[in-house]
């Protein structure tokens, strides 16, 4: 439930568990859900994925992904002064991973992403997008709780607007998690092209996010986030670059309730400033706003079936 005069708003938290052979996540493609804040309206998020893996050895795997999705505004009135843009985008990839240790597994990655715009077929100076990423991978468990991956690497970046244009730049997805008894931290850097949040066709991404929840008294949670990202427009020969700073915090606190059931109340503040010539042409949010949410959840024990 929003209360007057605030506004929805998401959050997501990366976690990590476990430590086995899998690939280190690289540079997955995902809809822009997350980035740069929008006054556009509402949108439809679809996405399919698959992955593959085989064991050479039992140290030795390789690993293949393909995923593919769309995201469509609800609402398009022909002015990108107040649409979001249509985007589809495809993704596809793999490499191979060595376990060093039973606590240390490292090796590469190759991705090719594609973001197409519909309004780049309209004659809006809105360009495709092509990277390349190729990572060197690393994943090690310090001890039971403490446990970091990274992936880094040169990623390309081309850029297709009237002419191509290419940029070289680094790749970085770090992530490091601690897990206690009853508090869990993450903390998580993030460098890579993406597609522009549907505000502007590509950007380059770079953001610091921390999470952290504790439960108290088996039936009482407390989680919160604080995010920071600096999101800048590709460079091109034809349009100007755009630059925006967003920071988000969070807090929920969660009660549990009889028969699978919880509540829970949650606040945000977001706050985004941004910079460059075409900023009158994109519908992007300027200022600080707060979220006031309340809820209840379902969720029923986990039913098994057959043999265990």
């Amino acid at each position: 439930m929003d209360m007057p005069g605030f506004q929805a708003w998401d959050l997501n938290v990366l976690g990590l568990s476990g430590m086995s052979l899998g690939f280190i996540p690289t540079s997955v493609i995902a809809p822009p859900t997350q980035g740069i804040l929008t006054n556009y309206a509402n949108r439809v998020d679809n996405t399919v994925s698959g992955s593959i893996q085989r064991d050479l050895t039992g140290k030795t795997g390789i690993h293949g992904s393909a995923s593919y999705w769309i995201t469509r505004y609800t609402t398009q009135t022909g002015d990108l002064r107040r649409d979001g843009l249509d985007a589809d985008g495809i993704s596809g990839g793999g490499g191979m991973n060595h376990m060093y240790s039973p606590r240390t597994v490292a090796g590469a990655n190759f991705t090719y992403s594609s973001y197409t715009f519909a309004q780049s077929k309209l004659n809006f100076p809105v360009p495709d997008l092509e990277t390349e990423t190729a990572t060197a991978n690393y994943s090690h468990q310090f001890t039971r709780r403490l446990q970091a991956t990274a992936a880094v690497g040169p990623q390309w970046s081309t850029v297709n607007l009237v002419t191509k244009t290419t940029s070289l730049g680094v790749f970085a997805n770090v992530n490091a998690s601690y897990s206690a008894q009853r508090i869990n931290q993450s903390l998580s850097f993030l460098r890579g092209a993406n597609s522009g949040y549907g505000v502007i066709g590509g950007t380059t991404s770079t953001s610091v996010t921390y999470a952290a929840s504790m439960q108290y008294r088996r039936v009482w949670a407390v989680s919160g986030s604080a995010a920071y990202a600096r999101n800048s427009s590709l460079a091109t020969k034809l349009l100007p670059q755009s630059k925006f700073d967003t920071g988000t915090v969070g807090v929920q606190v969660s009660h549990a309730l009889p028969r699978s059931l919880s509540a829970f109340c949650s606040y945000s503040l977001e706050n985004q400033s941004s910079s460059g010539s075409l900023l009158p042409i994109l519908n992007a949010f300027s200022g600080r706003y707060q979220t006031l949410g309340f809820g209840i959840t379902y969720a029923p024990t986990p039913k098994h079936f057959g043999a265990q």
